[in-house]
Parts: structure tokens; C-alpha cells; sequence
């Protein structure tokens, strides 16, 4: 048995788990700047996050560019408080699941937390504008609506349109227009064992389990996510990606959460409008970026076309990367974005799956990228993996890691038999930890299908080395190349 320097890396009889254990150090042997750790929070809930982050840091913010529109935290504070008081008038009773559009526009947070602290989970529906005004984009809804079992939505007045169309497909469903009471009332305490979050993983709808997480789950992800990536109070964070989208969510969330900064830029804005965006990464002086594969490719494409000119992004070291990565791509990202003062160091991959808040391993802060070479016909034909050396070149694959456990996480392979992996053979990931769903929402039998003696079965394929995860063969899951 050994162990890694930073994290537990078990090589018991051969097979192999991963797991993180919290870590608080202020410098990496060998690393070029130092690594930001977020402030402790004793928040146990989402609700108890904002209040805190809106009394010791009241001018964090979120910024909505396109609509050239802000939201200080501490006003989002009194406003969901404010908000909450009108849905507990409106006779919703606590626990009941109440579906909110995830709209870019600072009245979803309102809606959303308002809704948390009256005591209600949220359900996450998917908007995407002018989807809407079809028949199929208001089905997506109504199958989220009636999978989730939640018969109430809250809209505001912008959405008003939107919510009359829904009441006209289907007219069970209740509308909570928009509303605040003038005055602050007593609302229900939130526990961290009680139910927050519903949605459902990016595509189709129908047919699909939605997945829950208590108030804790979402907390303990984004706390994980913050310490493990070293993401601190004075980070900035831009990001494009859908809001229905678990990743784009909980990065917003996790903003909110400790009273930082945030931009929240639409997934089509990293499509026709690429170089705006990466200008504005620049202008901002954001640290942080998070996105998918996809959007990145259209960042590193308008600086390979000099779009946005001189710019200065020195200041960017942590670009969250959540699925898509290759080998090759990281490389045109690095060679792309050197000359902008970015380090190699910045790229950040990230594994995630929906049934866990934020994500499940990823890079550690202040190191380059793994890239394990390995001999592809053993890999594809045995699934073993034989490592080699890269220069050999033709019959090798080259495989990007995902890197490490985040803190409270643990990650193994397994074999058919549900019996842990031999090392260096291509198993089944199965992952386990406080940020990990308890089960499908209203969805006993994929539930027992899913989790296996405390393990939740992903579905992907990979293996471990040295404590970092290389995912081999990845569930068919919908993320399209819009999404970012």
C-alpha cells in the first residue's frame, strides 16, 4: 500500500481507489504563484450561504453583460427574503417543489432563492429564448413539471408571456406571478438535510429520472470544487453556460455562496460573439473561467485570429474545463493563449456527472495537465492499460486526466461483479461522497438501479493512476456543442 504526496492513493491487492482529504496549503513546491484558498463558511445551507456572503462581503455581485444588467448580493438577499414572504402568502406549503425557468437575467436568482426560503425545493426547468414560442420548447417544460410531480411555477414579469403559454398547454399548472411584500417577514428555517435542487441532466426530458439534492449535497460540492481547484474570495469568475445546465449552476452558486463576483454570459455568446467574450475575460480581469470544451475552442480560435487585439491575461489561471478536453485541443489552447500570458497550468480539466453537485475530480491548482500514453490495441482490444513511452508514437493513445478526487470525494473502478478493478485494467467509475445524490427524485427503481452499497454507478469507463482519474469511455450523455 502507498500513498500520494497529496492525496490517498490506495493500491490495495491490486486494485485501486482515489479519494481526497482536505488539504490547506498556501504554496506548491515548484509553482509559479501561490494557490488562493477560499475563506472558511460555517454555512450548512444555501439560504444561510447568501445571508452570510451578503453581510461580510455586501458588494459581491453578479453581472449579466448582455443585458448590461447587476445584482449586489446583499440586495439579492433582501429581495429573495422579500420574495419569499409573497410565495408563503400565496399558500405554497414547505417541501413542495416549485419549478423556476433559469433565465440569464438577475430575477432567476430571485425567484430561485426565494423559493428556497420559503421552505421549497426548486426545480430547475430549462429556457433557452425563443424556444419558447414553439411547441416543443414548452413540452420540455410541462414533461419536467409533470416528471418532477411539481404543479406550481413562479414567473416574473418578464416571463409573463412564457408562463401563459405553459397555462395554456397545460392548465393544471398553477402560475405565482411576480411579487415582494413591502416588509420582511419571518420565514421557515432551512435544514441541510432537506431537499434544494431538482433537475434533470442536460437533452431530452422525457423518460429521464430527475435528480435531487439536499441543501448539504450543494454545499458540500461547491465547497470541494472551491478548495480543491484553490478558488478564493478575491477570484473572478466568467462563465457561459445554460443555467438548467447542473455546471453552469452550481459555478454561479458557488459565487453567490461565498460573496464573490460572477459573470454570467448566455452559451451563445462563446458562439457568434466569441471575441467579445474573451475580450471581456480580459477587461474583467477574471481568474476564472468555466465552460465546456466546445466554448473553449471558440475562445482559442479568436486569439489564434488576433480578434481581440492587444490583451492582457496574465491575471487567468484556473480555466474550469468540464468534459470534451482532448490531448490535442489542450495543446492548441496552450500554444493559443501563451502569448496572452496564460500558463499551461490554467487549463483545468474537470469530471462531472448531474447525479453529483459541481464535480467530481479536477486538476489541482498551480500543475500542468496529465496526459498518460498508453498502448491503444491493449487498451481498446484487453482493455489494459500498458503504459508507454509517448515518442513511441504510432499505436499509442494519449489520454487526458481529469485529475483528482475533490475533498470528500472518492472514486473507484470496478469489474462486471461489481468487485473493485485490478489496476492498470479499464473499469467502471463509481463515485461516492457527501456532494453525491441520495437518489432519483420520485424514482425509486433507478435509484436502486444506480447506487450500489453507497456507490453511485456513472455509467463511463476508465482508470486510475497515480490518484488522477482517466475516463476512457464516456456515457452517451446530451450535451450539445452549444451548451459551451
Amino acid at each position: 500500500m502507498y500513498r500520494d504526496r497529496r492525496k490517498n492513493h490506495r493500491c490495495d491487492g491490486g486494485t485501486a481507489v482515489a479519494e481526497s482529504k482536505g488539504f490547506a496549503i498556501q504554496r506548491i513546491p515548484g509553482a509559479t504563484q501561490s494557490v488562493h484558498l477560499p475563506s472558511a463558511s460555517a454555512a450548512a445551507d444555501v439560504v444561510e450561504g447568501l445571508v452570510e456572503s451578503s453581510q461580510h462581503s455586501p458588494f459581491g455581485m453578479v453581472y449579466f453583460p448582455e443585458l448590461s444588467r447587476s445584482l449586489r448580493l446583499i440586495d439579492l438577499e433582501d429581495a429573495s427574503a422579500r420574495r419569499a414572504s409573497f410565495l408563503r402568502a400565496q399558500d405554497l406549503p414547505p417541501g413542495e417543489v416549485v419549478g423556476v425557468l433559469a433565465s440569464h437575467r438577475p430575477e432567476f436568482l430571485v425567484d430561485l432563492f426565494g423559493v428556497l426560503r420559503a421552505g421549497c425545493a426548486a426545480l430547475i426547468l430549462p429556457f433557452t429564448p425563443g424556444a419558447q414560442h414553439y411547441q416543443a420548447g414548452l413540452r420540455a417544460i410541462v414533461d419536467a413539471l409533470d416528471t418532477a410531480g411539481a404543479k406550481t411555477v413562479v414567473t416574473d414579469k418578464g416571463l409573463a408571456g412564457v408562463g401563459e403559454r405553459l397555462a395554456e398547454l397545460c392548465p393544471t399548472i398553477r402560475l405565482v406571478g411576480p411579487g415582494r411584500t413591502a416588509e420582511r417577514e419571518p420565514l421557515p428555517q432551512v435544514f441541510h438535510t432537506q431537499p434544494a435542487l431538482v433537475y434533470f441532466p442536460p437533452g431530452a426530458v422525457e423518460g429521464r429520472a430527475g435528480i435531487a439534492l439536499t441543501h448539504g449535497q450543494v454545499v458540500a460540492g461547491i465547497r470541494a470544487v472551491r478548495w480543491s481547484a484553490g478558488i478564493g474570495l478575491e477570484d473572478v469568475l466568467v462563465q457561459w453556460l445554460p443555467l438548467h445546465d447542473p455546471l453552469g449552476l452550481f459555478g454561479l452558486l458557488s459565487q453567490v455562496f461565498v460573496g464573490g463576483r460572477v459573470h454570467v454570459f448566455p452559451p451563445r455568446a462563446c458562439g457568434a460573439a466569441a471575441e467579445g467574450v474573451l475580450r471581456y475575460v480580459g477587461e474583467s480581469r477574471a481568474t476564472v473561467t468555466l465552460g465546456r470544451a466546445a466554448g473553449y475552442a471558440r475562445l482559442r480560435e479568436a486569439a489564434e485570429a488576433g480578434a481581440t487585439g492587444r490583451l492582457d491575461l496574465a491575471r487567468w489561471r484556473v480555466a474550469l474545463v468540464g468534459g470534451g478536453l482532448t490531448p490535442p485541443e489542450l495543446t492548441r489552447f496552450c500554444a493559443a493563449f501563451a502569448s496572452y500570458g496564460v500558463r499551461a497550468a490554467t487549463a483545468t480539466p474537470l469530471y462531472h456527472v448531474a447525479e453529483a453537485a459541481f464535480a467530481v475530480t479536477c486538476k489541482q491548482p498551480d500543475t500542468d495537465p496529465t496526459v498518460a500514453a498508453v498502448d491503444e490495441t491493449a487498451l481498446r482490444e484487453r482493455g489494459k492499460v500498458r503504459h508507454v513511452h509517448e515518442e513511441k508514437g504510432e499505436g499509442t493513445a494519449r489520454i487526458l486526466s481529469s485529475g483528482h478526487p475533490v475533498v470528500g470525494m472518492r472514486v473507484r473502478t470496478v469489474g462486471p461483479d461489481g468487485a473493485p478493478a485490478p489496476a492498470h485494467v479499464v473499469g467502471d467509475i463509481e463515485i461516492s461522497g457527501g456532494a453525491v445524490m441520495s437518489g432519483y427524485h420520485r424514482d425509486l427503481r433507478s435509484t436502486l438501479r444506480s447506487v450500489r452499497n453507497g456507490w453511485f454507478r456513472t455509467g463511463d469507463r476508465g482508470f486510475l493512476w497515480n490518484g488522477e482519474l482517466f475516463v476512457t469511455e464516456p456515457a452517451e450523455r446530451v450535451v450539445g456543442e452549444q451548451r459551451g
